[in-house]
């Protein structure tokens, strides 16, 4: 789903790392990323195992250098501690570090209290000195036949948009009105 951010990010000449479970997307993805002339760090690893994640991201740290942004689509549901402490770690390193969490449509569903859908920033913005949060809430889009969930394309570039332009809080698509939310 963000692989189109990943190369997007190498045309832009940033050096690009990757965590994923599928060594074979990892390829494909190190061989776009290559073709536009960027670099490309894979990790080949499961994000639900969060510690040995951050070691392997240690040691590609201490290899690559610090991170100036880290593009996060870890779901809480198989994995509810990994995504703070993937920022934890961030801060660890005392690099300034942009921290951009892609998160479904549910976290802007109006059922939930104000304070439920903004804890993920404020658990953020309350403890860490070195990591600057933005969360981007992925919609959908209305279309001829009905709404339908955003392309990958669509998603990357929304998702390269909203780090061009540094909001704290993005939406990519729609998310209202909540009744027009495409089934599965």
């Amino acid at each position: 789903m963000l692989a189109g951010v990943a190369v997007g990010l190498a045309r832009q000449k940033h050096t690009v790392t990757v965590v994923a479970r599928d060594s074979d997307g990892l390829i494909s993805l190190g061989e776009r990323v290559q073709a536009v002339g960027g670099k490309f760090n894979a990790v080949h690893h499961d994000y639900r195992d969060a510690a040995q994640m951050i070691e392997k991201l240690d040691t590609t740290t201490a290899i690559h250098g610090p991170y100036d942004n880290a593009i996060s689509n870890i779901h809480d549901t198989p994995a509810p501690q990994a995504t703070g402490q993937l920022a934890e770690f961030l801060d660890t390193i005392q690099h300034t570090c942009q921290y951009w969490d892609i998160l479904g449509s549910s976290a802007a569903d109006p059922s939930l209290s104000e304070e439920r859908r903004s804890f993920r920033s404020r658990r953020f913005a309350s403890r860490l000195d070195h990591v600057i949060y933005h969360e981007i809430i992925l919609g959908w889009k209305m279309a001829d036949h009905g709404p339908r969930w955003l392309t990958h394309d669509e998603i990357a570039h929304g998702v390269l948009k909203a780090m061009a332009n540094g909001a704290q809080s993005t939406f990519v698509g729609t998310v209202t009105p909540w009744s027009d939310r495409p089934d599965h």
